[in-house]
């Protein structure tokens, strides 16, 4: 299968367009339409085939290493009978028709499930009809097998190319019938992805490896300290540097309500002269909205806000207690740093590059440019590593205000130190709780206020009203309220503007939030000198899917089974994505996953964290890829483990104190425990499993280092903190 067509081969293979089959959905429209001329698509998400038999998915969602690609692909070939060697696979392009193009929030499968499935179904159908029209036979005695209509009768064929211009003159069936789960073949079965290869061999290309006849590479720097403005640079002497050909100012830009801060470039000939160059451009800045920003001076208002917010009237209980849990701020530290490369003149932009989402990079260049849409084009790039950070734009900014200035071909790639230290960590937060259990020692009353650093609310005016109107923040309400049967909850939130912008880590608010609930799950069962595991069962004794899966994790991992001095098993479970309304726990009539944790640690007698065992239980709903979604667990397993370990930014003088892996440390291979992933067979609707997985590792883990050592940890991360 090949997941990179390029667009002259693209065109070239449907250059007979009006009679290429195409299916798919109008926008805002759960209608299946067949368009024969290329003015009367407007689908969200089609099949095209042409008549020398290529069949192409063309595919809304952004392949940024999960497996998007070759999951959609999958459940499209599972409904057309077709092998995904036979199938071209692209991305969908930033047309207006298809609605807003975004990858995020592990939804790719689960908001497109059932519209592939039936642009599958309704495209076999439509072949089918047109084989037995032109056969003169019943349809019920044609069948489809890997890409061709076949009569069972006499065992004559054609190939779905040969049928593509008959199919285009009948109707699409407006409700395809489609498989009975059992009657799957591809679906439910482990299957290697799609981009495996190219990857292997180093012919995929990133950002970073596009090149193009007079390119120029460009190093920019801009104030540590968030929003400071250009002061004094060396522009005579790094002009002198070899290779070097420009120093460009870029000023500060509003697009939307996000502010680029100003900046200054090196151009030169290759990335290397222009680091050197900026060195002895030496630029330097002045103030700025961090200026004497600390962690101290952070967590003082931290405490001073979070005292701020009210408890409710507590209830009448048999114990109350109340506790304190921190989460640093994360940078998101790809390996792949923030590029993009721009190809500017006055009637046409290219872009290339790595993103998140078509939409927003088409507009972007047109809010910079004023260019129409017929004026700009975008190449979308493999993506080395996002976690959210790829949604950003400033490399796009950077890039393209410079080709705009010297009419150059551009290309800019952030420094690791710039990556770390100018980017956007997730949300630091402070929890205070006040648990009061009853009698049996089974909480009644779970109040909880949260004070977090900054929000996502610079992204959009539609974010912005979450906080400004209805003093909601998304990030803080994930997870809540706990699943676990409580009769009170409450939750107070503050969020504090420090001058810091924040995109999301992996996933929303859940890392944080999963922390502490189920550690103070835990720190109850302690208190009532209930096990942690009977603890929690209890209390989900009315919520079946968690319930057995708990049940199944701790039979599958021998939960009962004792442990020698020093060592220690941690549980933990947790829903996504859920987030509290005024209804309660709601997950907006989408599909949820259900992720289970059982770790084993133990701590030698000098302290020291050695991570043995973690078992994963997954119920994802139907699995459409079980190999895909072993590995996300076991990428998610290793990022709440480099989390639970060591990442943190800081803060002094205004700066972030940390710059590249040798002080924002992530884990590494001796870090790496044994890892066991199981997934529960499951009819229900599929749902997002990349983000699932990071949250719950972590308390696990923590409640494992409790049950070894009785030192309970609160605050994240572990870092120099003795645990004996």
């Amino acid at each position: 299968m090949n997941s990179k067509t390029s667009r002259r081969n693209f065109l070239k293979s449907t250059s007979l367009i009006s009679t290429s089959l195409i299916v798919g959905f109008k926008f805002n429209s759960p209608n299946l339409i067949i368009a024969k001329e290329t003015s009367e698509l407007d689908p969200n998400l089609y099949v095209i085939i042409s008549p020398n038999n290529t069949i192409t998915f063309k595919l809304p969602n952004i392949e940024l290493g999960q497996g998007t690609h070759t999951g959609q692909a999958i459940i499209i070939a599972e409904e057309l009978e077709v092998n995904l060697d036979k199938v071209n696979v692209i991305n969908a392009p930033p047309d207006p028709r298809y609605g807003r193009l975004n990858t995020g929030g592990s939804a790719s499968i689960r908001n497109n499930f059932r519209k592939l499935l039936k642009v599958g179904a309704a495209t076999k159908e439509i072949l089918l009809k047109a084989a037995s029209s032109k056969w003169n036979v019943p349809v019920d005695e044609c069948f489809a097998s890997n890409g061709t209509v076949i009569h069972s009768k006499s065992n004559r064929s054609f190939t779905f190319g040969e049928l593509a211009n008959k199919a285009t003159k009948l109707e699409v069936p407006s409700n395809p019938k489609l498989k009975n789960n059992k009657e799957y073949r591809l679906i439910g079965k482990s299957i290697n992805r799609i981009d495996i290869s190219e990857k292997v061999n180093g012919t995929s290309i990133y950002g970073m490896d596009v090149r193009i006849p007079g390119m120029l590479q460009a190093v920019v720097k801009q104030s540590l300290v968030r929003g400071g403005s250009l002061f004094k640079y060396n522009e005579k002497e790094a002009l002198s540097v070899r290779g070097v050909k420009a120093v460009v100012p870029i000023p500060s830009q509003q697009v939307t309500l996000k502010n680029y801060p100003e900046s200054i470039a090196v151009v030169a000939e290759s990335n290397w002269q222009a680091v050197k160059g900026m060195e002895i451009l030496n630029p330097v800045f002045k103030g700025g909205d961090t200026l004497n920003l600390s962690s101290n001076i952070i967590e003082g208002k931290f405490q001073e806000e979070i005292n701020k917010i009210s408890y409710p009237e507590k209830v009448d209980s048999n114990l109350t207690f109340e506790v304190e849990y921190d989460t640093p701020l994360y940078a998101h530290a790809t390996i792949e740093p923030l590029n993009f490369t721009v190809n500017y003149t006055e009637k046409f932009c290219e872009v290339w590059g790595p993103t998140q989402s078509q939409t927003s990079l088409e507009f972007y260049i047109k809010e910079l440019t004023g260019l129409t849409s017929d004026k700009i084009k975008i190449n979308i790039t493999s993506i080395g590593g996002s976690f959210g950070i790829k949604q950003t734009f400033d490399a796009l900014v950077q890039a393209l205000t410079i080709s705009k200035l010297l009419m150059k071909p551009i290309q800019v790639m952030w420094t690791r130190e710039q990556e770390i230290q100018n980017s956007y960590p997730m949300q630091m937060n402070k929890n205070k709780v006040r648990i009061s259990l009853n009698d049996k020692g089974f909480p009644i009353q779970w109040d909880h206020k949260i004070v977090n650093s900054h929000s996502f609310a610079h992204r959009s005016q539609k974010f912005k009203k979450w906080i400004d109107k209805w003093n909601w923040e998304p990030n803080t309400s994930e997870g809540f309220p706990p699943i676990y049967d409580i009769k009170n909850f409450s939750l107070g939130n503050k969020s504090v503007d420090f001058g810091l912008a924040s995109y999301n880590f992996r996933t929303t608010g859940c890392n944080q939030n999963c922390f502490v609930i189920e550690s103070i799950i835990d720190e109850s069962a302690h208190k009532a000198n209930i096990n942690p595991l009977d603890y929690r069962l209890t209390l989900l004794r009315n919520d079946e899917r968690h319930y057995k899966l708990l049940k199944n994790i701790a039979k599958n991992s021998y939960w009962d089974v004792d442990v020698k001095k020093g060592q220690g098993k941690g549980i933990a479970i947790n829903e996504f994505m859920i987030k509290k309304t005024k209804e309660g726990r709601n997950s907006f009539g989408d599909p949820t996953s259900i992720v289970a944790f059982i770790s084993e640690i133990e701590i030698s007698n000098k302290g020291k964290l050695k991570i043995n065992k973690v078992h994963c239980k997954i119920d994802c709903g139907i699995c459409v890829n079980p190999d895909q979604v072993i590995a996300q667990a076991e990428g998610g397993i290793m990022m709440g483990i480099s989390m639970l370990l060591n990442e943190e930014i800081t803060f002094e003088n205004g700066m972030v104190v940390q710059s590249n892996y040798d002080d924002y440390k992530i884990a590494k291979m001796k870090h790496t425990p044994e890892i066991k992933v199981s997934i529960v067979e499951s009819s229900l609707p599929p749902a997002g499993i990349a983000e699932a997985v990071v949250a719950p590792v972590i308390p696990s883990i923590t409640n494992a280092i409790f049950a070894a050592t009785g030192k309970r940890i609160r605050k994240l991360p572990i870092g120099k903190q003795k645990l004996v």
